[in-house]
């Protein structure tokens, strides 16, 4: 009976120093990970601002949408 108590006890310190240790082990690593992260944003060239828009002219954009339309309903024939 003893020695299964030991045992027992034994098994318990063992998985609770383990979790203790994988505790802090993710710790650093999330440490290490996030002062990575900042050093690498802070490292990235940034995009300059500009006055112009990014935006597709809406005349442009409305025959992008009727060609995709009638490819659309062109492939929809052939199949049907």
């Amino acid at each position: 009976m003893q020695l299964g108590i030991e045992l027992a006890l034994m098994g318990i310190g063992t998985v609770f120093i383990f979790l203790v240790l994988l505790i802090f082990l993710m710790d650093l690593m999330s440490k290490i990970i996030n002062s990575y992260e900042k050093r690498v944003l802070l490292s990235a060239p940034q995009k300059k601002s500009t006055n112009k828009t990014d935006k597709i002219p809406d005349d442009l954009l409305s025959v992008i949408i009727t060609n995709a339309i009638k490819q659309h309903q062109a492939n929809v024939s052939k199949k049907g």
